[in-house]
């Protein structure tokens, strides 16, 4: 349920991944979890039938909008597809405050 209710939030990769541009259903950017120089090796797809998964092409990696949080925010906490971990853990519980579905500190805005 979650993963559906942030499907239809697109500003989040805007928050997540800054500085990137929308083309078509897409959402292009630097990686922004190691110095990336240039635009264009880290995807997000916002809308379509892949909506809420990403990419990072340099490091063969990608997963759901949880991962993408995971690993956008708490990578240094563990593996972002390892449901267990604890960055996923952290993810589940940043992006139900960022979603006003609870309450608490986690770091989200």
């Amino acid at each position: 349920l979650l993963q559906i209710i942030l499907i239809g939030q697109p500003e989040l990769a805007q928050m997540l991944a800054p500085g990137g541009t929308i083309k078509g259903n897409e959402y292009w950017s630097r990686n922004p979890v190691r110095a990336d120089k240039n635009t264009g090796s880290f995807k997000i797809d916002i809308a379509g039938g892949s909506a809420g998964r990403w990419y990072e092409f340099a490091e063969s990696t990608g997963g759901d909008l949880i991962g993408l949080i995971a690993y956008c925010r708490f990578s240094h906490l563990g593996r972002h597809d390892d449901g267990r971990s604890d960055a996923v853990k952290a993810a589940i519980r940043w992006a139900k405050e960022w979603l006003g579905l609870d309450k608490g500190d986690n770091g989200a805005p």
